[in-house]
């Protein structure tokens, strides 16, 4: 069997997908990968599909100068000359920009799309929700909790199939330093967009309590026991083993958070606020996973969190590659075979010989 997997984004967000879904589907199927050459430069390493296909990149500096339309049309219209040529079973992609991919796609050509924050994006956008009902019938789609595939089912009667999001791997071969244990609560907050938001509130709360330390991505550094703003996080993976509880400070309605996989994969407990895909995560895993509705609401949420083995060890088991692995071989089947007719076929006007 030969599936095509598509990243058209190259997103290093989704770093475990990507590895996750090669891995997985190149068990029982050739693998061809496509993404841009910059892309196979930075974010593939390790990876062994069976071919690549390079697809065609604008410089970087239009890419910076967010020209998403130029660069994702020439990427698809490559793509729409290459397929006719090939014959691939199935087709997967796994990141792509919502107007442009459901525009410029050819509606007949069978695929799953993976869905990471388009949603979200339907949600905020009428233009968006107009153009995207155009991927109906042969277009299937693959979301990360139900609730996603019930709203893609009511909504748009879209053909959707859930699928969980793989465990991030950096925890087993992770190798933090020691430091010595602080008696303050310490609260990872990794988001550059959210942080600017709530920033302000995150600071007087820190500032505010004795018991906890916020350590968060802003636009400036700042040092104290209580707080740490950091412009970036080039330790980001230690930074989520170093902490007590994760605060995913972004608003995630129908799009999931790596963080809070990251997170989760590393058994640690996950705040977020009161939405769909967070209130699945705490339907799942209830000793893991909080929501709140405001700020004020974290230090007594945090310090009522119990996190249980049980829910650890059913994250990593409901998330590990087997289980995707598992899940992908149901959902991409072999094409349908044709038997062929025998030379003998067995029917009133041939009957079958036995031996004498």
């Amino acid at each position: 069997m030969k599936v095509l997997l598509i990243d058209l984004l190259g997103s290093p967000a989704q770093e475990a997908l990507l590895r996750s879904y090669v891995k997985t589907l190149g068990e029982f199927s050739q693998v061809t990968l496509a993404g841009t050459r910059r892309f196979f430069e930075h974010h593939s390493q390790g990876l062994a599909p069976h071919e690549r296909l390079v697809l065609p990149e604008l410089p970087f500096e239009l890419l910076r100068k967010r020209a998403t339309f130029l660069d994702q049309s020439r990427k698809i219209l490559e793509l729409r000359r290459h397929l006719p040529k090939q014959n691939y079973d199935h087709i997967v992609i796994l990141s792509y920009d919502t107007k442009t991919f459901s525009l410029l796609w050819n509606r007949s050509t069978p695929c799953w799309l993976v869905h990471h924050k388009n949603l979200d994006e339907l949600c905020d956008c009428w233009s968006s929700r107009l153009i995207f009902g155009r991927l109906k019938t042969p277009t299937k789609h693959l979301v990360f909790c139900e609730e996603f595939a019930d709203m893609l089912r009511m909504k748009y009667n879209f053909h959707s199939e859930v699928i969980p999001h793989p465990a991030t791997v950096e925890h087993e071969e992770l190798s933090v330093a020691q430091e010595t244990k602080s008696a303050l609560a310490r609260v990872f907050v990794p988001s550059q967009r959210g942080c600017k938001v709530h920033g302000q509130q995150l600071r007087d709360l820190a500032l505010s309590r004795s018991d906890m330390n916020i350590v968060m991505q802003g636009d400036f550094e700042f040092v104290s026991r209580k707080l740490t703003v950091r412009k970036q996080f080039l330790d980001y993976h230690e930074q989520i083993h170093l902490a007590d509880a994760v605060f995913c400070v972004g608003r995630y309605h129908y799009r999931i958070s790596t963080v809070a996989f990251d997170a989760l994969s590393a058994g640690k407990p996950v705040l977020m606020w009161d939405g769909p895909f967070a209130n699945s995560l705490r339907r799942q895993f209830p000793t893991l996973v909080k929501t709140i509705t405001r700020i004020e609401q974290i230090p007594d949420v945090f310090h009522a969190i119990t996190p249980s083995v049980g829910d650890r060890d059913a994250f990593r088991r409901l998330h590990h590659n087997d289980e995707i692995s598992r899940r992908l071989r149901t959902l991409l089947k072999p094409p349908t075979k044709l038997s062929v007719p025998t030379d003998n076929p067995v029917s009133p006007t041939n009957p079958v010989r036995r031996a004498s």
